[in-house]
């Protein structure tokens, strides 16, 4: 918080105004996901799926605690379709 804060000042000091702030956090918040994402490919396919789920269905998880966070579950749907893989992956932790 204090680098974000010294780099606002440093910023408004150069005569950026707001909006140019936004945009600068915006293009740096960029950078940083473009790197992890090209580290950890797995959690751009995982953002990509959850995209795609939210905007496209109304998902209801019912009892979502019960999956183990470390040990192994076999996970299934209700019904046979291509994107029900892509629906557990979007809403699994």
């Amino acid at each position: 918080m204090i680098v974000s804060a010294l780099m606002a000042l440093a910023l408004t000091s150069f005569g950026v105004g707001i909006p140019g702030l936004f945009l600068t956090t915006a293009l740096l918040n960029v950078v940083v996901a473009v790197y992890i994402y090209s580290l950890v490919p797995e959690f751009l396919l995982r953002f990509i799926a959850w995209m795609l789920v939210h905007t496209f269905y109304r998902i209801r998880l019912v009892d979502a605690q019960r999956i183990p966070p470390h040990d192994a579950a076999v996970l299934v749907c209700n019904h046979v379709s291509f994107v029900d893989a892509m629906v557990i992956m979007a809403e699994s932790p």
